[in-house]
């Protein structure tokens, strides 16, 4: 990531990485999906900006030089995973850096879901759009990826 860089925490949950985040030297920015999360957020850290957004479609273009996305993909149902990625993409920058962070558990929890999506498969669908992927590693049951958006 680029330090001081405008930085989008997606799927921020109640802030707590886009507080780490803003005191580590990032403009940071957090959004989620839960209007509930995002109420406990601005609670908790109201110094800090908050936005309800959800993928597949967040709107926004080329506005970040990183983005952190962690605990969101496992969410995404898989006749949306290329409209989220296409979106992830639009709202970085070029050269801009995306880290995904997901779980590699299938099935439900608690009602919600969770899809299974094969990192290789995962950083084939990012490289076909025009991205390249530096680093694939596997962490216990999570998934991460390190993906740097081409200038093309």
């Amino acid at each position: 990531f680029k330090r001081g860089a405008l930085t989008l925490d997606l799927g921020c949950g109640i802030g707590r990485d886009t507080f780490w985040l803003a005191s580590n030297g990032f403009e940071a920015e957090g959004m989620d999906a839960s209007q509930g999360m995002l109420e406990i957020a601005q609670k908790k850290y109201p110094q800090l900006g908050f936005k309800r957004v959800s993928l597949p479609e967040i709107g926004i273009e080329d506005a970040f030089e990183n983005i952190f996305c962690c605990a969101v993909l496992m969410h995404i149902p898989r006749s949306q995973l290329v409209s989220s990625v296409i979106s992830l993409l639009k709202a970085l920058k070029p050269s801009g850096r995306l880290v995904l962070s997901y779980r590699s558990a299938n099935g439900e929890d608690d009602g919600r879901l969770f899809e299974t999506y094969h990192p290789g498969q995962v950083a084939q669908l990012f490289e076909s759009l025009g991205s390249k992927v530096l680093l694939i590693e596997k962490d216990g049951i999570w998934e991460n990826l390190v993906i740097e958006k081409q200038d093309l």
